[in-house]
């Protein structure tokens, strides 16, 4: 058995470091192959473009949950978020849980965002990680996320964000906390058409093209699909609201792991005053 481990754990590492929905949670997100760095405008935004919990003008809060994707107990993560505005600006609070007995990531973020004027949002996200290797012991880092939003136009909308800018490691000379810098539009083409696009570059991995389309077919009904490079992956999802209640499926392929399925919910205490 520990022969086994000792070939199948170094395939998981790579496997979940190129896995969204280890890296971004969020069925929505992931149904539109995390193209969100200029949408970011729900309690998940918290772990893409914090900049985006400036536009919720609601208390709000979201869970994410992903038991085993791929069928891999292994790759097991789990993600919350809660929002709670207020006059000087916005407070967010997230939790990130990723792994097993052997590997396993945990974090705390708190973020502050506002909006600046009629035009800008800005946001930044203080970040706990913990990482726990078995007999090898844990590891703790404090770093930041930051970003901001531009909206250029009525229906268009600039995103930007950089996550551990000062290159913060668990570990002296190893860094195993990634470095991403995300830029991207979000424009309405039309009042239900939604479409994304995102540039994202992990500093130690090739720049990953994003793009999603989101059609609002009833007052209460969303289709997503979006396509992703490195790895090259497809998405699609669904969204249903319901009164204060959110729920978001997503589908999305691995080149290596196969297909995928997850599941998200969001509740929204009040409509959201954009």
């Amino acid at each position: 058995m520990k022969y086994y481990w000792a070939i199948i754990f170094p395939l998981l590492l790579l496997f979940s470091s190129n896995s969204s929905a280890q890296i971004e949670p969020g069925a929505r997100q992931i149904a539109l192959a995390n193209s969100t760095v200029a949408l970011s405008n729900d309690a998940f935004a918290l772990f893409n473009n914090p900049a985006g919990i400036a536009q919720i003008g609601n208390r709000e809060m979201g869970i994410f949950y992903s038991p085993a994707p791929f069928g891999l107990k292994q790759l097991s993560n789990a993600y919350a978020a809660y929002v709670e505005p207020f006059g000087f600006g916005n407070l967010s609070l997230g939790i990130k849980r990723y792994g097993f007995k052997l590997y396993n990531e945990t974090a705390v973020n708190f973020s502050y965002s506002k909006k600046l004027f009629q035009k800008y949002f800005f946001g930044i996200d203080l970040i706990y990680s913990t990482l726990n290797i078995k007999n090898y012991g844990t590891s703790h880092a404090f770093y930041f996320r930051f970003g901001f939003l531009y909206r250029v136009m009525k229906n268009l909308t600039f995103g930007f964000a950089a996550e551990n800018f000062r290159n913060v490691s668990y570990v002296k000379n190893y860094s195993s906390i990634s470095r991403i810098i995300r830029a991207g539009l979000s424009y309405e083409i039309f009042p239900n058409v939604r479409l994304n696009f995102e540039a994202n570059k992990n500093l130690r991995k090739p720049l990953s093209i994003r793009g999603g389309l989101e059609y609002l077919i009833f007052n209460f009904l969303f289709i997503r699909f979006g396509v992703r490079s490195e790895p090259d992956t497809y998405t699609a999802g669904v969204g249903i609201k319901y009164s204060i209640v959110q729920l978001d499926y997503a589908v999305f392929t691995h080149p290596f792991l196969g297909l995928t399925h997850q599941a998200g919910l969001l509740i929204r205490f009040g409509k959201p005053k954009l």
